[in-house]
């Protein structure tokens, strides 16, 4: 979704348009939850979550964003912290219960391999292919430098390649 899309939907939900929202939702529903998840490990926290966020861009329906998919992620990751900070952490989920599917992919073999990998090396994974972050903005969000985030996905690349390559044959 273009910036210019994006406002231009906030706009007309800021008009009352509520198929604005439904088309919102629908870009960044699963991607939320992909963020959402990846932090929390509970498919219905990350869903919970998404639709706070949805409801908070409601609240900023009449401002201009300039990075709508920075914002969104940074909306997301603000709203888990708010919520960690009101509920107590639970025990990881299995990631044989989650059944969450992004784009027509299998998001549960995703998540599968993605558990391979540390948490800080999932965040960039999920930052850069869910959230469509550029590496400087992940390294803005995680407080790494720009080498290190580059060297970190470069490596988690080849992790997650070799998996799906001994996974496949």
């Amino acid at each position: 979704m273009t910036t210019a899309h994006f406002n231009r939907l906030l706009k007309q939900l800021s008009m009352g348009d509520m198929s604005a929202l439904e088309r919102l939702y629908n870009h960044y529903y699963a991607t939320i939850c992909a963020v959402a998840y990846c932090r929390l490990r509970k498919k219905e926290d990350a869903q919970d979550i998404a639709s706070v966020v949805m409801i908070k861009l409601c609240s900023v329906s009449d401002k201009y964003i300039r990075n709508p998919n920075g914002f969104v992620y940074t909306l997301t990751v603000n709203c888990v912290k708010d919520f960690l900070k009101r509920k107590k952490p639970v025990v990881v989920e299995d990631f044989e219960n989650t059944a969450l599917v992004k784009e027509n992919g299998n998001w549960l073999y995703v998540e599968q391999i993605l558990a391979s990998l540390s948490d800080v090396d999932r965040e960039i994974v999920v930052q850069h292919v869910f959230g469509d972050l550029k590496f400087m903005e992940i390294a803005e969000n995680l407080k790494l430098s720009l080498p290190t985030v580059k060297r970190r996905y470069k490596n988690c690349c080849r992790i997650l390649k070799d998996i799906v390559e001994k996974d496949c044959g």
